[in-house]
């Protein structure tokens, strides 16, 4: 939701199902080495991450790496809480991310029951 709004604040579009579906681009500038390192830090392998990383520093430089880390790491604690413990979406969070979370199939998402309304 936060790249849709500050896209929106720098009147950009970004194409969020590009990241769930990679023949489209998401708009995001070197998009192709921060996805690549996303994929590579759920896969848990670690040389891929390692090329991941040195591809990314490469093209972004090291506080890329720093940041990219702390934002997935982030993110994954964050949604690993929340699901664990069963907090539900807000109604405005809900409402505010239909449209999203349907393009993007999260919903479909197995952690998706502990975290949408029982009408979803």
């Amino acid at each position: 939701m936060l790249l849709r709004e500050s896209g929106q604040a720098k009147a950009k579009h970004y194409e969020l199902q590009g990241v769930t579906d990679r023949v489209l681009k998401t708009g995001v500038e070197n998009e192709d080495v921060l996805l690549a390192y996303t994929d590579a830090f759920w896969k848990k392998d670690r040389d891929v991450l390692d090329r991941a990383r040195v591809a990314l520093a490469g093209r972004m430089g090291a506080g890329a790496v720093v940041e990219a880390a702390i934002t997935v790491a982030n993110f994954g604690m964050v949604d690993r809480i929340a699901n664990s413990i069963g907090i539900p979406l807000d109604a405005m969070a809900v409402s505010a991310t239909s449209d999203f979370r349907a393009a993007l199939g999260i919903d479909q998402f197995p952690s998706a029951r502990n975290t949408l309304p029982a009408e979803n």
